[in-house]
């Protein structure tokens, strides 16, 4: 799993208003707000006691996650409650309407991992969905190139859709409650209050560079930085400027538990 703090687009996104004419202050303050508090909220949110989803949720504000393979087995492992291992590709001699071969890619649990690179009939593929050693979760045409010696009947088997090469769990998929517990376990506090601190120093510096547009050279630019000068001085004077929050990882840290006869 990987944690990637989204991209800050305050500077860019108040010039590209600034060139069209859109001199609104106020959205200025609001991005710079709207920045901080995404931050702040994980910042004063003791992790440990969120739920997964809500950790997910909360991550996801400030956080690109990318999953791996080995996260997408956990999350199917989790889901169906069996122990899968490996990907690997499952090949028949199943030919749709079109002529396209029919294989799948599939989650194997330890007994199923040899199978890849076999050809399988349709009889062995339903055994082994059924015991739930093998878990298809896409299926693959491939257009037949060469004379089709072998055709088995086609027939429609049961597709548990997961794209793993999207290293992505989208919010209303099924597996999401499962890549929130995935993502719950293997979180360190620590480090995404490091990203929380650089987001807030990241979204502070565009900030000072709008502002500072104040000291340009070019008396139209210089001018339209004097008002957002202004308003950010404004704001941040009468307490309507959102503050980044102290980062303390010893806030976020459980309790010791107290140890027998103490």
């Amino acid at each position: 799993m990987r944690r990637v703090l989204k991209n800050i687009t305050l500077k860019e996104d108040t010039i590209r208003d600034i060139e069209s004419g859109n001199l609104d202050t106020d959205l200025f303050i609001r991005r710079i707000n709207e920045y901080t508090s995404r931050a702040n909220h994980l910042i004063n949110t003791k992790m440990d006691d969120m739920d997964d989803e809500e950790l997910l949720d909360s991550l996801e504000e400030t956080f690109d996650i990318y999953y791996d393979e080995k996260d997408y087995l956990k999350m199917l492992t989790l889901k169906h409650g069996n122990h899968y291992s490996n990907f690997i590709i499952i090949m028949t001699d199943m030919y749709d309407e079109n002529d396209n071969n029919v294989s799948y890619l599939g989650a194997v649990t330890s007994k199923a991992k040899t199978l890849g690179g076999i050809a399988l009939d349709v009889k062995t593929l339903r055994r082994l969905t059924n015991s739930g050693d093998l878990l298809l979760i896409q299926k693959i045409l491939t257009k037949a190139t060469h004379p089709i010696v072998k055709r088995e009947p086609y027939e429609e088997l049961a597709v548990d859709e997961v794209d793993i090469n999207s290293g992505r769990v989208d919010k209303n998929s099924d597996l999401y409650p499962y890549a929130a517990h995935v993502v719950k376990k293997e979180t360190l506090t620590k480090y995404v209050l490091f990203d929380l601190k650089q987001y807030i120093a990241e979204a502070t510096h565009q900030a000072k560079e709008i502002i500072g547009l104040s000291k340009s050279e070019d008396e139209t630019l210089a001018s339209v930085g004097k008002e957002f000068r202004a308003a950010y001085e404004k704001n941040a004077n009468n307490g309507s400027l959102v503050k980044g929050e102290k980062v303390s990882v010893k806030y976020h840290q459980k309790p010791d538990k107290k140890r027998k006869g103490h």
